[in-house]
């Protein structure tokens, strides 16, 4: 259909979209061997990666009180008591 494996054998590339990618970026180039290695520090010192961290904290966070505070306030602010609304 629309996909290839190799840029070359794109039908619906452009020639300047082609010359791109065989020049400036790494596609079609294989490593000799192993796998390349993975760039730990880059990652580490990744902005992005430590925002969806952060982000991913902070949710845990917010579910663990919601859970924590939620039958507390069903109990004294809708004053439904928990055993006599699951029964």
């Amino acid at each position: 259909m629309g996909i290839a494996e190799d840029p070359k054998e794109q039908r619906w590339i452009s020639p300047r979209e082609l010359d791109y990618l065989l020049k400036e970026s790494k596609v079609g180039q294989q490593q000799s061997g192993k796998n390349a290695p993975a760039p730990l520090k880059e990652m580490m010192l990744s902005v992005p990666l430590w925002s969806c961290h952060v982000a991913l904290c902070a949710n845990t966070f917010g579910f663990f009180i919601i859970g924590l505070t939620l039958p507390t306030f069903i109990d004294k602010t809708l004053h439904y008591g928990i055993l006599k609304v699951s029964t």
